[in-house]
């Protein structure tokens, strides 16, 4: 306890307990009286005492009691414990501020201002966080219009203790939908407090984010020029406040006072529930999350030979997907994006092609990283399309390609990069490698993804000697992205060949320069993210199941490691979570290096047969270069993408352990002749080799 601080029991009156109990008001009014004025001599109060009771005593006066002047003493006194408590205050908040809120309702002078000045108290002192769960009570059960305007005023006045580097995020959150049901209230008192709120999360959080949270009110003109003048009006306050507290904190400094210890502790605690800053605010993560519900004709205009019904079609759809911002992650995209797939892919009316691909990047904006499943086929289609020279077409094409990879990991799209880059049109692996560039710019050393970089850097190496100067001038963009992001260093081990020629090294250098000089060496927000997102996917917490789609299965010996579910076949239940994230992206590299890790060679030497595509019967080995004890990967594929295992042969024989092709398969020779002895391979086909 420090010197200043006072125990608050000590400072009651002698038996005030029964005083306040009497049934006449002068002897209540005059111990309350009594209380207050030696609650005025102490500015601090001990924290570290129960004062639950005490509370009690004074919320059933508030409550209760039938005299104006006695209340109104109460909340006064409870305003001075507030004060001296200061943010330990929040301990009580629960008990003391329904009461208070519900009291507005008497509309007596003295009453309404003794509310109005502890309510302030506690909204100075105390946490938001701690506050808007005794307010939404108070909302969900009151009809009184004076209530719900002094409510709203009351969070405008909490929302100018803060500043946009501290936002309560989550304070915002819970109010918003009340707010914007007094936006349309009958009472013209509750509409004008609902455009002061408002105005005051404008300030903090900006326009654009407010109009994700209420995209109601920001249809009606008059409704915004309200709330944009009581937004100004927040900022000449707030800037007020500021230069108050600051001129105090620095006339108490040059005192030598303990008040200034109060100041920053107050700000500390009244400001704690938001580590984020305004940049950092995601309107999107506010929104509701929303099913779509397509006309019943679509899919017959989408289908049409008549391209302005495919056009009415998609247009359609765009507008659906612009009333709903944020799309429930639970619902089957899959059938849509197909559809969409297939336009993209075989479409002739450039038109159509740009509306197709804006509703593509408009659902994976409304998904975000739940989209990420979806990325690899359709990130395979969008850069063939780079073939067009079109600007009507190009720009919706870069727009939604830089979105998907702000969302998706490199791992789940690199191979469609890798063959973009080698493709015979130069229109495609210029655009591909301006869209590496845009990518890596945004990295750094911690985030750009090193397994990734070493494939693409061979063809993108190749670029650098393209006999096409504008494909040569992206690779130098590109790689002056990689250079950003790694350094010069490690840059030379892999494109040497580029930077011994000292005209490409000086090319190169410039778009590094311009790089940093822009994004600087850290990685964008986007990056992070995203980062964060895949770590947390990939960190093997937890266990699930993984569905392996569209696979005919016969009866194998590793039935008992099999459970038959729904349409497809699963793996056991101790397979982590992050194998079931890149089964279900696809990514079959990520794939095979989880269960290489994880599982003995025992379980999985029931090898069969490779995979036979449909589409391409060609055969090739992927070696993982993973090592474990004597286990060494050796995968053979069937096709150049994990996808194409999802258009196997029906007549095929395909076990689940075809899935990790022949991975964890022991070095013994023992191993090896009883593989080949019972399992034999079909003529024709290709042996993997063994470890």
């Amino acid at each position: 306890m420090g010197a200043s601080e006072t125990n608050l029991l000590a400072l009651l009156p002698k038996d005030f307990v029964k005083f306040v109990s009497s049934v006449k008001w002068t002897e209540r009014r005059d111990v309350l009286q009594c209380f207050l004025d030696n609650l005025a001599h102490s500015s601090r109060l001990n924290t570290e005492i129960n004062y639950i009771e005490l509370m009690n005593e004074l919320k059933k006066i508030i409550m209760k009691d039938s005299n104006v002047i006695v209340i109104s003493l109460a909340i006064r006194v409870l305003t001075a414990i507030v004060r001296g408590l200061q943010g330990k205050a929040s301990a009580y908040i629960s008990l003391i501020l329904v009461p208070l809120l519900e009291k507005f309702k008497e509309r007596k002078a003295m009453i309404n201002c003794a509310i109005t000045e502890c309510i302030d108290e506690i909204g100075f002192f105390c946490n938001a966080n701690f506050l808007f769960s005794s307010i939404c009570n108070v909302l969900d059960n009151t009809q009184n219009p004076t209530v719900k305007a002094e409510i709203d005023h009351w969070i405008y006045r909490i929302l100018l203790n803060y500043d946009k580097d501290r936002i309560p995020f989550d304070f915002i959150e819970k109010i918003a939908p009340y707010l914007i049901q007094h936006g349309s209230n009958g009472s013209s008192a509750v509409r004008n407090g609902c455009f002061m709120a408002f105005g005051g999360i404008i300030r903090l959080i900006g326009d654009q984010a407010t109009m994700a949270i209420a995209s109601v009110l920001f249809a009606d003109k008059k409704k915004i020029i309200k709330m944009y003048s009581f937004c100004e009006k927040a900022a000449e306050e707030f800037a007020k406040l500021e230069q108050m507290k600051n001129s105090i904190v620095e006339k108490n400094s040059k005192n030598n006072s303990k008040d200034e210890e109060s100041f920053s502790e107050n700000k500390e605690n009244s400001r704690m529930d938001s580590d984020r800053n305004a940049t950092d605010f995601d309107p999107w993560e506010m929104l509701p999350e929303t099913n779509i519900v397509l006309r019943n004709d679509f899919d017959t205009l989408l289908s049409s030979r008549q391209w302005k019904e495919r056009k009415e079609a998609l247009e359609s759809l765009l507008e659906v997907l612009d009333q709903n911002p944020r799309l429930n992650p639970g619902d089957d995209y899959q059938p849509l994006i197909k559809s969409l797939s297939s336009v993209i892919a075989n479409d002739v009316n450039i038109n159509v092609l740009a509306l197709a691909i804006r509703s593509v990047a408009k659902i994976a904006q409304a998904l975000r990283y739940k989209f990420s499943s979806l990325t690899p086929k359709i990130m395979e289609i969008l850069l063939e399309k780079f073939k067009e020279k079109k600007v009507i077409l190009r720009e919706p094409l870069i727009e939604c390609i830089d979105y998907l990879s702000l969302i998706t990991p490199l791992s789940l799209y690199v191979r469609s990069v890798e063959d973009a880059l080698k493709k015979e049109n130069p229109q495609i692996r210029m655009q591909t490698a301006l869209f590496i560039a845009r990518l890596f710019r945004q990295h750094s050393r911690q985030t750009l993804p090193s397994i990734e970089l070493k494939i693409i850097a061979p063809p993108l190496l190749q670029l650098a000697f393209d006999s096409n100067v504008d494909c040569r001038d992206a690779s130098y963009s590109a790689i002056g992205a990689v250079m950003k992001s790694i350094g010069e260093k490690d840059v030379g081990l892999l494109f040497s060949g580029v930077l011994e020629d000292s005209i490409k090294y000086l090319k190169i250098k410039e778009q590094c320069d311009n790089f940093l000089k822009e994004f600087g060496c850290c990685e964008s927000k986007a990056i992070l993210r995203l980062s964060k997102i895949d770590v947390e996917n990939n960190s093997g917490n937890g266990s699930s199941d993984i569905l392996v789609k569209n696979i005919t299965l016969k009866p194998n010996t590793n039935a008992k490691y099999i459970r038959k579910k729904d349409s497809g076949f699963f793996l056991p239940k101790t397979v982590p979570r992050s194998i079931l994230n890149s089964t279900a992206s696809h990514n079959f590299h990520f794939f095979s290096n989880q269960i290489s890790k994880l599982s003995d060679s025992s379980r999985l030497i029931e090898a069969n047969r490779p995979f036979t595509s449909s589409r391409n019967k060609q055969t090739f080995p992927l070696n993982c270069g993973i090592v474990k004890e004597n286990i060494r990967s050796t995968i053979t594929l069937s096709s150049n993408n994990w996808q194409e295992t999802r258009h196997l042969n029906t007549t095929t024989s395909v076990k689940i352990s075809q899935l990790v092709k022949h991975i964890a398969v022991e070095r013994s020779q023992t191993m090896q002749n009883r593989l080949v002895r019972s399992r034999p391979y079909a003529p024709g086909s290709k042996i993997p080799r063994l470890c």
